[in-house]
């Protein structure tokens, strides 16, 4: 056993493993985890959609030079006719072979030969066909905001403390709302030569958030404004789980702006302590 103690705490494993270190810590006061009074921590868990599509350069294009890949990125359909969509970017990715395969393995899966476990070896075949056809094509994402539900959440199973869980479920609001990103990204991309990289949805899992999401409302989050929980005044947390919102972009520069933000307002808090 390790005790160590310190006039703030700061919590910042992630919104995957914050929320599951709080859930381990049940006490008397506590009986379902620290700080846990309103019932929400773990829950409200986003990742967003990711939308791969490969897109060729016209044919009269000069040869690309050398460079950085992913320098392109539009927020024209981050709100789009009352919708919140998202980011359109590069990815810095070739269209090659292993993307392909990717692809066709996704499809695969998803297909009656699929269920039957037949043929997916010789997916690598057409992958290396459509890899020479395609070329100078690169992969660009479309990155779809999804909403925060208190059913898609992180679970700490004390029987299996080394496992992560989650519960994550596509809301049909969401599925109608990708739909209509899918639909807007190709009529833009009208006259480009461009193909869909994936069928089914992809979630990015690279971007969990909203695991302990802040508020004013002691009832509604786990934290406050200040990202210190309701629950415990020395305890702060500043990773993704802060977010009530995923927002249609990489969550990482948020993140980092809103730790400094947090610790300058913990470090008057304690200044003002005696």
């Amino acid at each position: 056993k390790l005790d160590l103690q310190g006039r703030a705490v700061v919590l910042a494993a992630g919104a995957l493993a914050s929320p599951r270190l709080l859930m381990a810590s049940g006490t008397d006061a506590w009986p379902q985890g620290g700080a846990d009074s309103s019932g929400l921590v773990g829950r409200g868990l986003m990742f967003h959609i990711n939308e791969r599509i490969a897109i060729w350069p016209p044919r009269d294009a000069p040869p690309p030079s050398p460079g950085p890949l992913k320098t392109f990125s539009l927020r024209d359909f981050y709100a789009y006719k009352g919708d919140r969509m998202g980011l359109f970017q590069s990815l810095g990715l070739p269209a090659d072979y292993g993307n392909i395969l990717y692809v066709l393995h996704e499809r695969y899966d998803a297909s009656m030969l699929g269920s039957l476990g037949m043929g997916r070896e010789f997916m690598r075949i057409p992958a290396l066909i459509a890899a020479r056809m395609l070329g100078e094509a690169r992969v660009f994402a479309g990155i779809l905001e999804d909403l925060a539900d208190d059913a898609n959440r992180v679970r700490y199973d004390p029987d299996r403390p080394e496992m992560l869980l989650y519960d994550y479920t596509m809301s049909d609001e969401l599925m109608a709302r990708r739909k209509r990103f899918r639909r807007l990204l190709k009529s833009r991309l009208k006259g480009v030569r461009s193909m869909w990289l994936n069928h089914t949805p992809e979630l990015n899992i690279a971007h969990p958030c909203g695991t302990l999401r802040f508020s004013d409302d002691p009832k509604r989050g786990v934290l406050d404004r200040d990202c210190r929980a309701h629950d415990l005044d020395n305890l702060y947390a500043v990773d993704g789980s802060f977010m009530p919102s995923s927002t249609g972009v990489n969550p990482g520069l948020t993140i980092v702006a809103n730790a400094l933000r947090v610790a300058e307002a913990m470090t008057r808090r304690l200044k003002e302590q005696p």
